[in-house]
């Protein structure tokens, strides 16, 4: 097979991967759009934004990563909703996607709320020391 045949082939090969892939998008522009992060139903992320817009000041109470931070942020956020602890998690969604690898999920909570917080955290470490790091405050 010469140069100019293999150019031919690679040309074509390009041309249907193009094509193929305006198909595809044009396809998924069909579909329903899933939420983002943001606008899932979390009313307790939802009591954070109107108290911080109202006002009240946020922290940046906890990373969490390794290939437990999904569990164990599910565990946290109910542990916090069940002691009506207003908070909001960043990086959530993107560690889904990529397990944990590429960044820690960052945890907010109301400063007002962080002796109540760091008891639960406190609480829960004892079964999950590793993955979880509280960043300290003075308050």
């Amino acid at each position: 097979m010469s140069t100019t045949q293999l150019g031919i082939l690679l040309a074509i090969f390009f041309v249907i991967a193009i094509i193929f892939r305006i198909f595809r998008l044009k396809k998924d522009k069909n579909k329903e759009e899933i939420p983002s992060e943001n606008t899932l139903d979390d009313p307790m992320q939802d009591l954070f934004f109107k108290k911080v817009s109202n006002g009240h000041e946020k922290i940046h109470f906890l990373d969490i990563s390794g290939s437990s931070a999904l569990q164990n942020i599910i565990i946290l956020k109910n542990l916090f909703q069940s002691e009506n602890i207003p908070y909001y998690s960043e990086f959530e969604r993107f560690n889904a996607v990529y397990g944990g690898i590429v960044t820690s999920i960052k945890f907010y909570i109301l400063k007002d709320d962080y002796a109540n917080a760091i008891q639960l955290v406190n609480k829960y470490k004892e079964t999950s020391p590793n993955s979880i790091k509280v960043i300290e405050h003075d308050i």
